[in-house]
């Protein structure tokens, strides 16, 4: 790891499948292994995180992955957000929503992933959203950080 000096974090999972219950703990014992093997090898400090989709199924995880000691616990949340569809807005996508969820978050939040998830307009994407991922509603509580797109 210490050879690529453009890592600059670690995603244990993204939008794992399954029980909640079940995974959470499998996701946060990654975060600690990982974290045990940084800190063996003596590398520098690298932040590990979770990317998580924001289906509102997912806020319990999350806030687990977040608790706690910080040995075991995320460093960052990704959120994965693929509800901007055609002609949204910032009220009719859900971001505001998901800034309202995500405002007291322990830990760093951003967007790992967004776009439209619609069969209708997976070919015609128009990256709208952009204009309200970098305005100040957004930017309040996410950094300008964005993972994937």
């Amino acid at each position: 790891m210490e050879g690529f000096s453009n890592t600059l974090r670690f995603l244990v999972g993204d939008d794992i499948v399954g029980c909640p219950s079940e995974i959470s703990a499998f996701i946060r014992a990654a975060v600690r292994d990982l974290k045990a093997l940084v800190a063996y090898n003596n590398y520098r400090h690298y932040p590990v995180g979770y990317a998580a989709s924001d289906n509102g199924s997912t806020h319990g995880i999350t806030q687990y992955l977040a608790c706690g000691n910080s040995s075991t616990a995320v460093d960052f949340l990704g959120i994965n957000n693929r509800g901007w569809c055609e002609v949204d807005d910032y009220e009719t996508s859900g971001y505001r929503a998901m800034i309202s969820t995500y405002s007291q978050y322990p830990v760093p939040t951003f967007l790992t992933a967004y776009g439209c998830l619609s069969s209708k307009s997976a070919s015609t994407e128009r990256f709208s959203e952009i204009v309200y991922i970098y305005g100040g509603n957004m930017t309040t509580v996410m950094p300008r950080l964005l993972g994937v797109w």
